[in-house]
């Protein structure tokens, strides 16, 4: 009956030692890929910056876009003269 104990003690032991082995494991797993979610976490929350700091620059090019000094800018480079100007042709 004592070598029964010594048996069922030492199996006990066993399947212990193999549980918290497992756990160790399963933990140093899930660890390492908290660290990858976290490297993740942090190179998305940069590409969310650089597209804010886009978005600024393109709402600040579309309110001088629809400005009455740069839409006269640009219609000057067609050739375009406001109502009332003289146009001097240079022929040389």
């Amino acid at each position: 009956m004592f070598k029964n104990i010594l048996q069922n003690s030492f199996f006990i032991k066993a399947f212990v030692v193999v549980a918290a082995l497992v756990f160790v494991f399963m933990a140093v797993q899930d660890q390492i890929a908290l660290k990858e979610r976290k490297q993740q976490i942090l190179s998305i929350e940069e590409q969310i910056k650089y597209e804010n700091i886009q978005n600024e620059k393109y709402k600040t090019m579309i309110a001088a876009a629809s400005s009455p000094e740069y839409i006269e800018r640009i219609a000057r480079t067609y050739g375009f003269v406001m109502p009332g100007e003289r146009v001097f042709v240079n022929t040389k």
